[in-house]
Parts: C-alpha cells; sequence; structure tokens
C-alpha cells in the first residue's frame, strides 16, 4: 500500500478551505479511497494533511498521476508501507512540489 499527504497551514483559513475543497474532490472522484485528515502536526508531520490511502496498484497508478496536476499549490509527500517507516519517509518517498521538513526522530 501507500499513503499521499498532503499538507497544508492548519492556521491559515484560505489554505483550511482550499485543502478541504480538494478533499471533497477526491472523495467525488475517488470515492473507493480513505482520507485520513490531521489538522495539527502528528508524527513526522510539521503541519496539517489529509492522507490518501492506496492500497491497490491501480489505485495508486490512477491518484498519482490525478494528484501532480490537481493538487492546487499544496506539497505532496507519496511513500509506501513497507514495514520500515523511516526508509518509506525518505530514500522510499517521491515529494511533489515543495518537500517538507519531517521530524524522522519520531519514526
Amino acid at each position: 500500500s501507500y499513503d499521499v499527504h498532503v499538507y497544508f497551514f492548519q492556521t491559515d483559513q484560505a489554505q483550511l478551505r482550499q485543502a478541504r475543497e480538494l478533499q471533497d474532490e477526491i472523495r467525488g472522484k475517488f470515492p473507493q479511497f480513505k482520507i485520513k485528515v490531521w489538522d495539527k502536526p502528528i508524527g513526522p508531520h510539521g503541519i496539517g494533511n489529509f492522507e490518501v490511502n492506496l492500497m491497490k496498484h491501480e489505485d495508486f497508478v490512477e491518484f498519482v498521476t490525478w494528484i501532480p496536476l490537481n493538487r492546487r499549490n499544496f506539497s505532496v509527500l507519496i511513500h509506501p508501507n513497507t514495514g520500515n517507516p523511516l526508509r518509506d519517509h525518505t530514500a522510499h518517498a517521491m515529494w511533489i512540489g515543495q518537500k517538507q521538513v519531517l521530524n524522522l526522530s519520531v519514526l
């Protein structure tokens, strides 16, 4: 499986609105995907983000080709879930947009 994290500044009302709009767009286009939302830093993620879980290869191909063109200006982290969270969030990670600083000490 893969996780796609879309980062937003949780204290910025305009970004919160845009993030919610993007979540709604994703839910409408990809109703099969589970989306988790964190409006505060959690784990290695230093700002708010929402996570889209991709469980099948077909989902990965469809979403990872869609999100670069539809992310607005949000930073996006795509990483596998191999059982090694540190490596998944670093060596195996892909970024779209500006790379965010992660707190790797919690991994």
